[in-house]
């Protein structure tokens, strides 16, 4: 399994590596509410986002529960659908391999990431097996990239090259990891 990527969990942030949905845990006291729950969770028997295991007295690993009245780490609502995540009962605890093969790296903006690779500095592009397939678009972008010529050390500053990239992009019109709006001014998020 790799721990090292975020997965995207019906529009939730899932990052495996540190067992979060929107930087709140996936483990530990757990209390099931009926309204303003942290997160809506479906049950399933197969194919889940997050295997629980419910046997621990002390939960300090992923995907490890115990259900409380008071003093949780965070709440759930039991859902049918319309769920952030899944999650099943019957494997070993923690993110399931399901969820990382099916569902693409998340932005992480507080180290200006996308699935581990920062997003400033020296880029090429490529025709084929890029780092990062990249949609240009006028609105809604995911990032704010300003092309500088020198010093891409700020995020969404990028500095193309023929070699020695830090990352490669190969631009796409549909099935982006990314989408970017070229600017002038203000990069970033």
């Amino acid at each position: 399994m790799d721990f090292g990527i975020s997965a995207t969990a019906f529009g939730q942030k899932l990052d495996a590596y540190t067992c979060t949905v929107n930087g709140k845990q996936l483990y530990g006291k757990v209390k099931v509410v009926e309204h303003f729950a942290d997160y809506k969770v479906r049950v399933v028997s197969y194919n889940a986002d997050l295997n629980v295991d419910t046997t621990r007295n002390y939960p300090s690993q992923c995907g490890e529960w115990t259900f409380v009245e008071h003093f949780e780490d965070f709440s759930i609502e039991l859902v049918s659908s319309s769920a952030d995540f899944t999650i099943s009962y019957d494997y070993p605890a923690g993110i399931t391999d399901y969820a990382l093969r099916h569902q693409k790296p998340a932005i992480n903006e507080s180290t200006c990431t996308y699935g581990g690779i920062r997003l400033y500095g020296k880029v090429q592009v490529v025709t084929s097996f890029a780092d990062i397939k990249v949609k240009v678009v006028e609105s809604f972008a995911d990032l704010q990239v300003e092309k500088v010529t020198s010093f891409p050390n700020d995020c969404g500053k990028w500095e193309f090259v023929e070699s020695f990239p830090d990352f490669t992009i190969q631009f796409v019109d549909s099935f982006e990891d990314i989408s970017i709006k070229f600017v002038d001014s203000f990069p970033g998020f």
